[in-house]
């Protein structure tokens, strides 16, 4: 009988050994035993990774149920990401903000998603003072963030009436001679998108002289996540590498054509033309691929909102009665004429306004990112806890994991609740001074009047707050009062109706999107048949 190749058996076994353990050192991170606690994976190395690729956000969901902890670590080969699970943790992060980079996230996706790796110069001003590190708040990134927060600021009326006098045209041409069949998904987030743009860009809006770049934008959304791991996306990732250049084409267009110097365009949009054209010297290609940005802000959450606070609306007949009565109350008839005033829809229509809070908790799971610059302890004042986070490590705060933790928001957590935020709006409305609508991103306060602050995470929070967030609010609370207030819309079959399900979640949670559209009839409310709506900042 032969013998087995002894020698070579314990060589190869030698160098599996060996093999293994080069991996180990140089492949898997080293654990710090003052980090936060890792939790273990099932496949060393990869195991999480794999989870996170298939499972999105969802996956930090599975590991809160079962080691919920408020603060923890992933390591993936030799790097980690911190995830933090609890509002007492999301305070303690704001406090170490200067350690703890969102901009250098931003440098890379105007690097890899806009396309600004391409030209020299462009990346040069991106990365010039990112996070401010000079001091003096100068630089590209820094200087256009800070414009940012003063046009919404300053310029918030202008921008609620562009959108208005945009959106209201599209609700006025809808079933006027009796009751029509539509794709509910579609319609709402095809006409929101026609009249954002053309609220920002006016008259010459990308989106206005060619509607066929809408299903462009989508595409390029739906494929956006992609292009951060994907190599080559020119040969791999195609449809959405050509749908982005046309994205790109358009808005390049715009400048050559100088569409933001025609009336009705938005200040907003026109500082941002002497900020990136006129003082920083960037090329028009280069300007309408950094423009995109801006569409993807005024598009991607906003209209799934909204589509999800219509859709919780519909589908609950008590609450359905409830608001509309709220919305009837802001609505003056003349000649003909029926006139939403959104500023007391806003101070005075509370059930509506804490049904879009608690829409956004249910929908609108952002998990916020950051890139650890430094070495950093953080202590937790709340739990007594202290833990070291390293160096180059990534921090996510899974607001998919919050969003749902009974602990915060009550044994109902799962389940839509349009009164959770009442106590929330009413105690805030009794300490305004000034009588002004309540900020969308209050601290949540629960019905025994806690404040749960870092709970609610839908528009970010701290130095990152979101700051168009005003905007989208009228927004949600412009179309979707008009079309409670106006129109009765049903299942196809005549049914009550029901929300689709809900898109696989994303890696980088969003607002989550429709797996699929809902087919409604709509026609007009009884007494309402002939008239013309218009909405009254």
């Amino acid at each position: 009988m032969a013998q087995p190749n002894l020698p070579w058996t314990l060589v190869a076994t030698s160098v599996a050994i060996l093999g293994a353990v080069l991996v180990s050192k140089y492949l898997t991170a080293v654990k710090d035993p003052r980090e936060p606690p890792y939790i273990p994976s099932s496949i060393p190395l990869v195991g999480h990774l794999i989870h996170l690729l298939r499972e999105g956000a969802g996956y930090l969901s599975v590991i809160d149920r079962k080691y919920h902890h408020g603060i923890y670590t992933i390591p993936i080969f030799s790097q980690r990401l911190y995830v933090v699970n609890s509002p007492s943790w999301v305070v303690t992060m704001h406090k170490s903000h200067k350690t703890l980079n969102f901009n250098v996230l931003v440098v890379q996706a105007m690097r890899v998603i806009f396309g600004f790796g391409a030209d020299e110069a462009a990346m040069k001003a991106v990365e010039h003072n990112a996070d401010n590190e000079l001091g003096d708040r100068s630089g590209l990134l820094v200087e256009t963030h800070d414009m940012m927060f003063g046009a919404f600021v300053q310029q918030i009326d202008e921008l609620n009436a562009n959108f208005l006098k945009c959106w209201t045209p599209h609700v006025n041409a809808l079933a006027p001679h009796g009751e029509i069949s539509m794709p509910l998904w579609y319609w709402l987030r095809h006409n929101f998108s026609i009249s954002s743009v053309a609220a920002l860009y006016g008259p010459e809006s990308p989106l206005t002289l060619d509607p066929s770049l809408e299903d462009d934008f989508w595409t390029f959304e739906a494929g956006v996540g992609s292009l951060f791991t994907i190599p080559f996306p020119s040969v791999f990732l195609r449809k959405v590498y050509k749908a982005r250049q046309r994205i790109f084409d358009a808005l390049h267009v715009y400048a050559e054509n100088e569409g933001y110097k025609r009336p009705g365009t938005s200040r907003l949009v026109q500082a941002r033309v002497k900020m990136i054209m006129g003082k920083y010297g960037l090329g028009k290609r280069v300007y309408g691929a950094g423009e995109t940005g801006l569409l993807f802000a005024a598009l991607v959450n906003t209209a799934g909102s909204t589509f999800w606070l219509l859709s919780h609306i519909l589908a609950d007949p008590i609450l359905h009665v409830e608001i509309r009565a709220e919305i009837d109350g802001c609505v003056s008839k003349r000649d003909g004429t029926c006139i939403i005033d959104i500023a007391k829809v806003k101070a005075q229509c509370p059930l509506l306004n804490s049904a879009i809070r608690e829409n956004l908790r249910i929908t609108a799971t952002m998990n916020i990112n950051r890139l650890v610059q430094e070495d950093t302890l953080m202590s937790n004042q709340s739990t007594g806890e202290t833990f070291l986070l390293k160096k180059n490590s990534g921090l996510s705060v899974a607001a998919n994991v919050m969003h749902f933790q009974p602990e915060i928001w009550g044994e109902d957590a799962a389940v839509f609740n349009a009164r959770r935020f009442l106590p929330t709006i009413e105690r805030a409305r009794s300490d305004a001074a000034d009588g002004k609508a309540v900020d969308i991103a209050a601290t949540f306060r629960d019905g025994k009047g806690k404040l749960h602050s870092g709970a609610f995470r839908s528009f970010g929070g701290g130095n990152n707050v979101c700051p168009g967030r005003q905007f989208a609010q009228t927004e949600m609370q412009s179309v979707v009062a008009l079309l409670v207030a106006g129109f009765e819309i049903q299942m196809s079959d005549g049914g009550q109706y029901v929300p689709p399900p809900f898109r696989p979640i994303e890696v980088v949670a969003g607002v989550r999107q429709p797996a699929r559209d809902v087919q409604v009839k709509v026609k007009r409310r009884e007494g309402y048949e002939k008239v013309e709506w218009i909405c009254e900042m």
